[in-house]
């Protein structure tokens, strides 16, 4: 499980590697949707993983005539409300605080786009990726 949840934060770092060879607009609505299906595959049920992708697939759809607002927020919403429910102790607090701080930083570069925004939206995925290796310090998971 630890290597799945770990998948997750490496999901965007390999998204922005391939963006230098495929369009970043496609590479930057995949990620995320990635994202949310992982955490659904690991902690839901079929039958709710199965509804998650669903909501991300529409989510995604919808966003590709739109922009990437509401696909980061449902993506990244869904993982923080299971991390939520599904999870406790450090993985909990890494997970909740991790992507809620990545969907502020993605926020805050959509409403004003610009190097330093663009490198406070990076500090929160470090800062993510830097709460999951706390808690994967853990002696074990801590799955509700």
């Amino acid at each position: 499980m630890w290597w799945g949840m770990a998948s997750m934060f490496a999901v965007s770092w390999v998204a922005d590697l391939a963006a230098h060879w495929v369009n970043p607009s496609i590479v930057s609505a995949s990620y995320p949707l990635t994202q949310g299906a992982i955490i659904g595959a690991l902690l839901l049920s079929r039958r709710e993983a199965m509804l998650l992708v669903g909501v991300l697939m529409v989510a995604g759809l919808a966003a590709s005539l739109a922009d990437g607002f509401l696909l980061r927020t449902v993506a990244w919403g869904s993982v923080v409300g299971i991390a939520y429910q599904r999870t406790t102790g450090r993985l909990q607090v890494a997970l909740v605080t991790g992507f809620s701080l990545m969907w502020a930083g993605w926020l805050g570069y959509l409403l004003h786009p610009d190097w330093g925004t663009w490198g406070i939206y990076q500090c929160a995925r470090l800062l993510a990726v830097g709460l999951f290796c706390w808690a994967s310090l853990s002696p074990k998971p801590a799955v509700a």
